[in-house]
């Protein structure tokens, strides 16, 4: 890859990543997106340090593929994509109106789509600086290539800085992540998941919304056999009872799944969804029915899960200890969510 380093003075700590298109309407992204660090506009991202004036040490690679992640060193990671307008000049980094000419037409001019991957060290140290006129006191990485749109991936978030930028998103108007919101597609999906002497369990069906998605489960367990104690014990584990389980498991856990992404994140399950962070990602249980159907008891219950998984293939792992079903994984193909996303009206419209 194409490597340049430079020291970058910024000003009202940001600075902008741009295609300098003349034609685009002129809108600026949230402070920090839902990242605490980039907010992206098609044509604009607006990266937050931690110096409010003077400067930043800044790295810029950029090529025709993804160079490969790696988090160590670095406070903060975040991807995003940056959407090329037809009469873009290239991607290039501004402050104040203005940036090093080398850090001019990173990209070639025209349309096109690309992959930022921004890495930060340092922002509270800028932070408590303030204004810079000498030596660094933070350090950004920023990592270009092509690629299609995707959406936001928050790979590591430790510094001060961005957890109060995150702060104020969470308490900003707009719906809450945690819950469904918007228009849906469903993909039908009825894939098994596991199968136990006692009970099945389906993944019948994905409802996709812009802001995650909405994983839709029945399980079947037999009661058949049963004295009438172990029956009735038996159907109340399956209603969700506390401490109700099956004869054959001493463990009342519940029903929970949990996402594993390739890229190492892990979406994990609990029944708090206030406790949950707003950016995820993360799972938690969105409806639940359950109903006696002659000899077995039957369960329905929907996960939603935010954001929208990366587009790329992630394991799903289902387990509920009380009706006797250990960890058991399938796997979700995360394009296929994606590009159901992308065919969804604004959320306004």
């Amino acid at each position: 890859m194409r490597e340049i380093s430079a020291w970058l003075s910024v000003e009202d700590g940001q600075y902008w990543i741009t295609d300098s298109d003349p034609d685009a309407e002129f809108v600026l992204p949230g402070p920090g997106g839902a990242s605490g660090l980039v907010g992206i506009v098609p044509g604009l991202a607006i990266v937050i340090t931690g110096t409010q004036f003077g400067n930043v040490a800044l790295t810029v690679q950029s090529g025709d593929s993804d160079p490969g992640l790696d988090t160590g060193g670095w406070d903060e990671v975040v991807e995003v994509s940056l959407v090329s307008g037809a009469a873009g000049q290239g991607l290039g980094i501004l402050s104040g109106g203005q940036g090093p000419c080398e850090l001019a037409t990173l990209t070639p001019a025209g349309a096109g789509s690309y992959r930022i991957r921004v890495h930060v060290r340092g922002r509270d140290a800028g932070t408590a600086d303030d204004v810079v006129t000498g030596e660094p006191a933070e350090e950004h990485l920023l990592q270009i290539w092509p690629a299609p749109p995707d959406p936001e991936i928050i790979r590591k978030t430790t510094d001060e800085h961005g957890a109060g930028f995150r702060a104020g998103a969470e308490t900003s108007s707009g719906p809450d992540p945690r819950s469904p919101h918007g228009r849906h597609v469903m993909l039908e999906v009825s894939q098994p998941v596991t199968a136990t002497s006692r009970a099945n369990a389906v993944l019948e069906r994905i409802y996709v919304r812009s802001g995650g998605c909405e994983f839709e489960f029945r399980i079947v367990v037999d009661v058949s056999g049963m004295t009438p104690q172990q029956e009735k014990r038996a159907r109340r584990a399956v209603d969700g009872y506390r401490g109700a389980t099956l004869p054959e498991s001493t463990d009342p856990g519940r029903l929970r799944v949990v996402l594993h992404f390739s890229d190492g994140r892990t979406a994990e399950f609990a029944a708090d969804t206030d406790r949950l962070p707003r950016s995820g990602p993360a799972v938690s249980s969105n409806a639940f029915s359950n109903y006696p159907k002659g000899s077995t008891q039957v369960a329905e219950e929907s996960f939603w899960s935010w954001p929208l998984p990366p587009a790329e293939p992630f394991t799903l792992t289902l387990d509920w200890p009380a009706v006797g079903i250990p960890p058991a994984s399938i796997t979700i193909d995360g394009a296929t969510i994606v590009a159901a996303a992308g065919a969804l009206p604004p959320l306004d419209s």
